[in-house]
């Protein structure tokens, strides 16, 4: 990791504005809501943060023909100026969903779902697994959960040190 002080809605919207592209072009829709509690100022690895994001959103829009793929980032914990904040990247969308019994499979590398999966989307089953050990090194975890209805969530928590927050900083939704 490489951690640096950086502006946590200065990395995220920008990163989710150049995704909208990927997500309007099939007619999907893209939101993301940043907790009014989340802290701006973090000491973080942005591009790993940032990877954590593409990723995420990247397989949702992949993995959904109709609908919307909604983003949140919540604070779980902590939060004190100089210590520790837990911090929770959800993403759901109203794709195809994963069966229960293949949520742990899905972060294996090289496993998808299941055949129909491979033959429809393509990839490699290579994109979640990669998510595990960045989430890990940022004190995390990557999971699937389950969604109430079609489609997918699945959330990277991140153990980030809390740092000043940038002058003028507005804590509004993306």
């Amino acid at each position: 990791l490489d951690p640096i002080p950086c502006a946590l809605r200065d990395l995220v919207e920008p990163k989710m504005r150049a995704l909208a592209v990927r997500a309007h072009a099939p007619g999907l829709e893209l939101a993301c809501r940043i907790g009014p509690d989340v802290p701006d100022g973090v000491l973080g690895d942005p591009n790993r943060l940032r990877q954590v994001l593409v990723t995420l959103v990247g397989n949702a829009i992949k993995f959904t023909t109709r609908g919307e793929v909604v983003v949140t980032v919540e604070r779980v914990s902590g939060g004190e100026p100089g210590g520790e904040v837990e911090l929770r990247f959800m993403v759901r969308d109203t794709g195809v969903g994963i069966p229960l019994d293949k949520h742990k499979a899905v972060f294996e590398p090289f496993e998808q779902a299941d055949g129909w999966t491979t033959r429809r989307y393509g990839g490699t089953g290579l994109g979640l697994s990669l998510l595990r050990r960045p989430a890990a090194l940022m004190g995390g975890t990557a999971a699937a959960a389950r969604a109430v209805g079609p489609g997918s969530t699945f959330t990277v928590t991140v153990k980030e040190r809390r740092g000043n927050d940038p002058a003028g900083a507005d804590a509004a939704v993306a």
